[in-house]
């Protein structure tokens, strides 16, 4: 079941759940369908562990100059943008951030259709320290206050401690539930 965020004060908030720490060799997927993407003028979170600036990891949508992108932040170290795989507005699609020792890979399905990947060399590790809150549809600020809110439909977020593989965001993006994906 999707739910609709409302881009201002919306979120789902796990608390602190350790099983969604950031590390090298990690996997986070989401079923999102955004209601525009050319006129939103600031970025998105999709899901989020930690506070932006310090510690944790986030992806989200963010605003360039030829359209949106998919971003995934390690808080505190880097910004890892992809330039190729842009949304589209009122279309489900799989977004995912496959994150390894040398890259993130980012993938987009869009539903009836076929999955496009774009790789992004990064070696960056994880910052250390205790990031504090896991949500969806928004990231916390260092100060720990929820800021860029998502405004629009996302369902299916998953994170595996685990890279998948091309296959497996491919089965995904053709309605295999990530509950079943190992």
């Amino acid at each position: 079941m999707a739910r609709d965020f409302d881009g201002s004060n919306d979120r789902i908030n796990f608390g602190d759940s350790t099983t969604l720490e950031g590390q090298l060799g990690m996997t986070v997927a989401a079923w999102i369908n955004p209601d525009n993407v050319s006129t939103n003028t600031m970025d998105a979170t999709i899901a989020s562990r930690g506070r932006g600036g310090v510690t944790g990891w986030n992806l989200n949508k963010k605003i360039n100059a030829s359209n949106d992108e998919l971003t995934f932040t390690k808080h505190g170290v880097v910004e890892i943008s992809s330039t190729s795989i842009n949304l589209s507005a009122a279309t489900w699609q799989l977004v995912a951030a496959v994150v390894s020792s040398t890259q993130v890979r980012f993938h987009k399905f869009p539903a009836g259709s076929s999955l496009t990947s774009q790789n992004i060399a990064n070696t960056s590790a994880f910052a250390v320290g205790t990031p504090t809150e896991s949500n969806i549809g928004s990231v916390l600020n260092s100060a720990g206050t929820a800021v860029n809110f998502w405004d629009s439909l996302i369902c299916e977020v998953a994170k595996w401690n685990r890279e998948l593989s091309d296959a497996e965001i491919t089965a995904l993006g053709k309605g295999f539930s990530p509950l079943f994906m190992p």
